[in-house]
């Protein structure tokens, strides 16, 4: 049941409370506040201020209490109270008494005084409010300008993307018209019957066999413009029609490795090798059988091929040097397949068609100088490879290719001599095909096979094996990242560290994750990782790609690319 004082109750608004806080005294508030009823409301109203007249005077204080007042009605009643009792009269110092003067302000000044003070608070609050809402117009005004520059920039992007959709696509129909062109007129000549080679017959000049010819050379003109998709539907039509065109089958052979797909190349060459063969153009012959053997990872699988150019060759052994030239750069692109076609060469013209080489000594100068007052060694080369220094490697590149072949061959024996034998070095130092760098989880292939074995310890020659066939297989540079007790726990520690020495294998510190820099490594190079860790705490989507490996008993690699 509701008292007589709530019915009669009237509610203060904030705006109500303070206009009558700032008409009170601090005298009179202060006492009212120190009471039971209040005490609790003044040390929420006063927190962070003295509860004296000066800590009253702060407007904070001030606004604190009026919203209390407008939620407590006692503390509302109470000032209601003091409002209407008259104002005490103040307190004034010694020496402010002894210069007020004596005669009291007539009651009109004071009314004045109190109506001033009043219509100051509102002014005041009128200025609070327009402040208030000017800076809420402001943040209004600030919002929708970004909102129209956000749409003005947007709306310039889109009317420029569609300046480059719509000339991308006239460039698109232009060249679609002029493939159209071309197409017709060399499908038209494709229907020809295709040139035949007899060795018994000479060639005729006939018209059909020279529009073969221009076909040819058009088809070639587009593996030179990097068009090799189009080149590849071209003479793949011409070979549903006549299987055996032997130009056709060496277009789609080159266009096939230059787009990487070597497998699918590997049985085309060996049909254009057998063509050859049967119309004896052994020249053509052995550049085919050259870039079958450079493509193809285990050259022990074209004996057969190998046999049949080299029965070729010795139906005439007085142009075997000639005929096999192009076999000769094996010796620097494949050593491997050098050596197994020479092993398979009769006696009879084996030194004329391979001579062997004479090499520079590992420290003697080689007649390749980088600039002036520096001179580079078979061994400085071999040292430059292994730490992966790619200027070095890059400036003795194109030096080398300035070269005569003979002095070139000579050049890259003296690095297989520096280098012990190790072909790999000379592999790099003359690139056929090149395809750039490789990063090597070294931590996980030195382990390989060796965490179930009891006292099994990481093993250094598992990370040499697979850096030389990385290298022969034409990645260069081949960047080891090991973790940071890599060293402690190979099996040959001295020789670790002497390749930590020397930067050709990189550390990481103490504390990190090998498989982060590994990951950072391949993507600032655009690499893929050797490993067999899917490293899936750093990288979840798998944007890296991982090569994976294995090992043979006898401590061979293979990567499954």
């Amino acid at each position: 049941m509701k008292t007589e004082v709530e019915d009669d109750y009237q509610p203060l608004t904030v705006k109500e409370a303070i206009g009558l806080l700032s008409s009170l005294q601090p005298t009179q508030v202060l006492p009212a506040l120190r009471h039971s009823d209040f005490v609790m409301l003044a040390g929420l109203a006063f927190q962070g201020f003295r509860m004296d007249a000066g800590g009253y005077s702060n407007p904070i204080v001030r606004r604190r209490l009026a919203e209390e007042a407008a939620k407590n009605h006692k503390f509302a009643e109470k000032l209601r109270k003091l409002a209407e009792e008259p104002s005490p009269p103040v307190q004034l110092t010694q020496q402010a008494k002894s210069q007020t003067p004596t005669r009291a302000l007539p009651p009109e000044s004071n009314r004045d005084i109190e109506k001033y003070r009043l219509e100051r608070d509102r002014l005041k609050q009128e200025r609070d409010a327009a402040v208030a809402a000017k800076q809420a117009a402001e943040r209004q005004l600030t919002e929708t300008k970004r909102e129209l520059i956000a749409a003005s920039a947007g709306k310039t992007e889109s009317d420029r993307e569609a300046e480059r959709l719509k000339q991308r696509i006239e460039r698109i129909e232009r060249k679609q018209r002029q493939l159209e062109t071309t197409n017709a007129a060399l499908r038209r000549a494709a229907v020809l019957p295709p040139a035949t080679l007899n060795k018994h017959e000479p060639i005729q000049p006939a018209p059909q066999i020279a529009h073969a010819r221009h076909f040819v050379e058009a088809v070639r003109h587009l593996l030179g413009k990097d068009r090799e998709s189009i080149a590849l539907s071209l003479v793949n039509d011409v070979l549903r029609a006549t299987p055996e065109d032997v130009d056709a089958l060496d277009i789609k052979a080159e266009a096939l490795i230059k787009i990487g797909k070597f497998r699918e190349a590997v049985p085309v060459l060996r049909s254009a090798i057998s063509l050859y063969l049967q119309h004896d153009t052994l020249p053509q012959a052995a550049s085919a059988l050259y870039r079958l053997l450079v493509i193809s990872t285990t050259p022990a699988q074209e004996t057969k091929v190998i046999r049949d150019f080299l029965s070729a060759l010795a139906r005439s052994p007085e142009n075997a040097a000639k005929n096999a030239e192009p076999l000769s750069t094996l010796r620097i692109d494949s050593p491997v397949a050098f050596a197994l076609v020479k092993s398979l060469a009769p006696p009879v013209f084996v030194q004329s068609a391979f001579p062997d080489q004479s090499t520079y000594a590992p420290d003697a100068a080689l007649p390749l100088v980088f600039a002036a007052a520096l001179s580079v060694t078979a061994r400085k080369l071999v040292t430059a490879v292994d730490r992966n220094d790619q200027t070095i490697v890059e400036l003795a590149q194109e030096a080398l290719r300035s070269k005569e072949a003979d002095e070139r061959e000579k050049i890259l024996a003296s690095i297989d001599r520096a280098a012990d034998g190790d072909t790999s070095y000379a592999r790099v130092i003359a690139p056929k095909f090149s395809r750039g760098p490789i990063v090597v989880d070294t931590s996980n292939v030195a382990w390989h096979g060796q965490e179930m074995v009891a006292d099994g310890h990481p093993r250094i020659d598992y990370v040499l094996s697979m850096r030389k066939t990385l290298r022969e297989r034409g990645y260069f540079p081949v960047i080891l990242i090991a973790d940071a007790n890599f060293p402690y726990v190979i099996n040959d520690q001295a020789l670790v560290r002497r390749m930590v020495d020397d930067e050709q294998i990189q550390l990481v510190i103490s504390g990190s994750d090998a498989d982060e820099q590994i990951l950072r490594e391949a993507m600032r190079l655009n690499a893929c990782v050797v490993t067999n860790d899917y490293m899936a705490d750093w990288d979840p989507d798998q944007k890296v790609m991982k090569v994976q490996y294995s090992f043979t008993p006898d401590g061979k690699p293979t990567v499954y690319f």
